[in-house]
């Protein structure tokens, strides 16, 4: 209930304790639900299986193809046995061309983002387009860095339907992010390595 009342040229609208407690819980509530509905538009692009880790100070990483339009937010790494980075790791995202598109430093550490085994950071948004490809990667600042992949048989993995995994990618490159190009032979097997969070896909809208 809302009663005015007038002091000279001003109008005062005074609002009951029960309309303001219900305003309060309205608004909320709409908080809620915005802050829940970004959390559910956040996609990894793979999940992965644990195998046999191997290490160095390569960049590696993998060559995927976008089915629908998508917005990365973030880039990763793996982080074995899910405990921390034991040094900060250089994350790139190219074109088909090599043309570095985004970058990300995932701090050593426990300081990056953890989502199913892999640490992030966040990037200025950047819209990939469907039906381009391309290539994503690590690569450790100093030492050498556990990641999954490259051997036979492949590290199990599950690829969002918003992107279609291509084949692993490598560069020979002693703690430099470098544009991975050397493929792993025969077997269309990932370098894990690289990964990438987004915004968006196939049954998704991008703001």
């Amino acid at each position: 209930m809302e009663s005015v009342v007038r002091i000279g040229s001003w109008t005062r609208v005074k609002t009951s304790a029960g309309s303001q407690r219900i305003r309060v819980r309205f608004v909320m509530l709409c908080l809620l639900a915005v802050l829940a509905g970004e959390s559910q538009a956040l996609n990894i692009a793979v999940t992965i299986t644990p195998n046999t880790p191997m290490s160095d100070a390569d960049t590696n990483g993998w060559r995927f193809q976008a089915l629908a339009d998508i917005s990365v937010t973030e880039l990763g790494t793996w982080d074995e046995g899910s405990d921390g980075l034991p040094t900060s790791v250089d994350v790139g995202l190219w074109n088909d061309s090599g043309v570095l598109l985004a970058s990300a430093v995932v701090p050593v550490g426990t300081g990056g983002f953890l989502d199913s085994g892999f640490r992030f950071a966040s990037i200025t948004p950047i819209q990939l387009i469907a039906g381009q490809f391309y290539v994503v990667g690590a690569s450790p600042q100093s030492g050498t860095l556990a990641y999954q992949g490259g051997v036979s048989p492949p590290t199990p993995m599950a690829v969002n339907d918003a992107i279609a995994f291509d084949a692993g990618r490598y560069a020979g490159s002693s703690n430099t992010l470098t544009f991975p190009t050397q493929a792993p032979g025969s077997f269309p097997e990932a370098f894990f390595g690289g990964n990438l969070r987004f915004t968006g896909g196939l049954n998704d809208s991008i703001a």
